[in-house]
C-alpha cells in the first residue's frame, strides 16, 4: 500500500465514524489539543513524518496536498500534531529564473519599466538578496553579482516556474556576501 492509500483508508475511517455518530450509534470521539499527543500506526505515522518533512523543506502546500491526496484542513492537522511550525504566507522565497534575468538586466541598466516583472516584484528580489538601489551600489560589487546571477542561470537554462528553496538560499548567500563586503 502507498502513503496515499494509507491516508485515503484513514479518511474512509473517519467518513464513517462520522456517519456512525450521527446515526448514534458511536459516541464522538474527544479530541486532545496538544502537539504530538495522539498514538498512530506506525504506516500513518510515516506518511506525517513526510508530509511535515517536506513541509519542512519548503515545498509548497499545493504541492504536499497533490502528492499524499490530502486537504488543507489534514495537512495542517498533520503539521500541529507533529509540532511543525508554520512558515505563515508567503513563507518560502519563490524566485524564478525571469526574477533574476530581470535582476540582471536592472543592475545593467535597464529601466524597470522595460523589465518583464513589476516594479513591486523588482523591490522584493532586492531585498530578499539585499540589494541597494543600483545607483548606491558599488560598480565592483553590481559586476561581481551580475557574474554571479550569469554563471547561476547558465545551470539553469530552462524555464523554471519556482527555483527550489536550498537553491535560493545558497545563491542568496552568497549574493549577500558581496553585498556586505
Amino acid at each position: 500500500m502507498t502513503g496515499r492509500e494509507d491516508i485515503l483508508k484513514a479518511l474512509e475511517i473517519i467518513r464513517l465514524h462520522k456517519e456512525l455518530r450521527k446515526q448514534g450509534k458511536v459516541k464522538k470521539l474527544r479530541r486532545v489539543k496538544s502537539a504530538g499527543s495522539r498514538k498512530f500506526s506506525p504506516r500513518i505515522a510515516k506518511i506525517m513524518d513526510d508530509v511535515a518533512k517536506d513541509y519542512e523543506r519548503g515545498v509548497k502546500v499545493e504541492e504536499i496536498k497533490k502528492k499524499y491526496g490530502i486537504s488543507d484542513k489534514t495537512l495542517y492537522r498533520i503539521l500541529f500534531e507533529k509540532g511543525v511550525e508554520l512558515r505563515g504566507s508567503g513563507g518560502r522565497p519563490s524566485i524564478s529564473t525571469k526574477d533574476l534575468r530581470a535582476l540582471v538586466k536592472y543592475l545593467r541598466g535597464v529601466k524597470v519599466k522595460d523589465l518583464a516583472i513589476p516594479k513591486w516584484r523588482l523591490s522584493y528580489i532586492r531585498q530578499f538578496f539585499q540589494i541597494p538601489k543600483r545607483q548606491n551600489l558599488d560598480p565592483e560589487k553590481k559586476e561581481r553579482i551580475v557574474t554571479i546571477l550569469k554563471n547561476f542561470l547558465k545551470d539553469y537554462r530552462c524555464r523554471i516556474v519556482d527555483l527550489p528553496v536550498e537553491t535560493v538560499e545558497g545563491l542568496r548567500k552568497r549574493i549577500v556576501e558581496v553585498v556586505k563586503s
